[in-house]
């Protein structure tokens, strides 16, 4: 009897785990533009610490503490 999971099988691959990992971020990266892509401009929060001193600045609040 032979232990269907001990081995895969005949000439079934498993991904190699860096083309499997980029495989994901390139879905989750792909998910994320097509949810943003649905938010209301006005209503967008910024990810960033970049998009959040652009929006300081903006609003003329950059530098105040």
């Amino acid at each position: 009897m032979t232990n269907i999971l001990a081995s895969p099988t005949a000439g079934a691959r498993r991904p190699e785990p860096d083309d499997a990992h980029r495989k994901l971020g390139n879905l989750l990266l792909r998910m994320v533009r097509e949810h943003d892509a649905r938010i209301p401009a006005g209503r967008c929060a910024p990810r960033t610490l970049w998009q959040m001193r652009a929006r300081l600045q903006e609003q003329g609040r950059c530098g105040e503490q």
